[in-house]
């Protein structure tokens, strides 16, 4: 199969990571494709570079901002060049060329900015509801990363059923060892959906009730503003001398966390698959996660779950991971050790596959 990959929109972050999971899964699964792949900025030149993706062509292109606009501008012009070559395009992100006729998959993530419109600006509502519609009524085939994304879909738009598959995230591309658990309790933040205001009325609330050591809390992805409002809350409650709060920190530093860190805090009010949380079980880390559609599906119950979304009840949440055992957390690993880059390549492949005229 020739195959092009739009990977315009990924520059960081979980799309990047998927991105580069998948290109390297389909070359494990399927080593005979041709694929060109265009990409963008430091992003596209670090997947070009990869070993794991030598057997794709890629086209990596300097970024501009505003990013979205030239992101959409190049895949209205880039893309249907490559008609003539291609068998069929599988676009990343939800958005298809006009001009492009042959056969076309997306990738959906999550609807996000139907549950929770309130943390979309009323532009990016606009573009998405436009961009998207489009997308779920042309495409041949629609590639949902989790069966919350698929039911949430289909939820929304029936007469697109049939066309949907579900090809989960592999959590391979990071490698397993052992947490020591004397570190920091580790959680993100660059969303709002990731509930870090959350986070630090449980710290509050594990530091007044818990006679057992609370690890300090680090908080990573912010940015200035918010990491400033978040300042001022945590000396509103008294914790300050209990939290971290950070930017977005280098792989190797994020790692380096990893390797010592007592939990994984993931309470998001609306996850499409939540791999921060099979990422932290192949690192030996225990797992709280909020009541979310999404983590539970994803968790297969290796995770503490919250019962709600109080601090109270994401504190008990907490106290359970902390107290998981050896087995427990052995159990974990083997548990996300069956998500793989090349079973999701795989599935996906599949999809595109099933809509090629003999």
């Amino acid at each position: 199969m020739r195959l092009v990959v739009d990977a315009l929109a990924a520059r960081h972050g979980g799309l990047a990571t998927y991105v580069r999971g998948l290109l390297r899964g389909w070359s494990e699964a399927a080593p005979q494709d041709r694929i060109t792949v265009l990409a963008t900025g430091p992003f596209g030149e670090l997947i070009a570079a990869d070993p794991g993706c030598a057997n794709h062509e890629f086209r990596v292109f300097a970024s501009r901002d505003p990013a979205t606009l030239w992101r959409l501008v190049r895949t209205e012009f880039l893309l249907p060049e490559h008609q003539r070559n291609a068998d069929a395009l599988l676009a990343t992100m939800p958005t298809i060329p006009l001009a492009w006729r042959k056969p076309v998959a997306i990738v959906v993530h999550d609807l996000r900015h139907d549950d929770r419109p309130q943390e979309f600006s009323a532009r990016q509502r606009l573009a998405r509801r436009i961009f998207y519609t489009h997308a779920y009524r042309r495409a041949d085939s629609i590639v949902a990363i989790s069966q919350r994304v698929a039911d949430d879909l289909i939820t929304r738009n029936p007469l697109i059923s049939e066309r949907v598959s579900v090809a989960l995230h592999g959590s391979d591309h990071v490698a397993e060892w052992q947490s020591t658990r004397t570190g920091d309790a580790v959680a993100f933040g660059h969303h709002a959906n990731k509930e870090p205001r959350l986070l630090l009325s449980t710290w509050k609330h594990l530091t007044e009730s818990c006679n057992a050591r609370v690890p300090t809390l680090h908080v990573i992805g912010l940015d200035e503003p918010h990491r400033t409002e978040l300042l001022r809350e945590a000396t509103r409650l008294g914790i300050r001398d209990r939290v971290m709060l950070d930017p977005y920190i280098p792989d190797h530093q994020l790692e380096q966390l990893m390797r010592s860190a007592s939990a994984l805090l993931f309470p998001s009010r609306h996850e499409g698959f939540g791999l921060p949380v099979l990422e932290a079980m192949r690192q030996g880390v225990p797992v709280v996660i909020s009541p979310d559609r999404a983590l539970h599906e994803v968790a297969g119950g290796f995770a503490a779950e919250a019962n709600g979304w109080s601090p109270a009840q994401l504190a008990t949440a907490v106290r359970s991971a902390i107290r998981m055992t050896t087995r427990d957390i052995n159990l974990a690993r083997d548990y996300a050790n069956q998500f793989t880059w090349r079973r999701s390549a795989q599935i996906t492949r599949a999809a595109i596959v099933a809509t090629l005229r003999p």
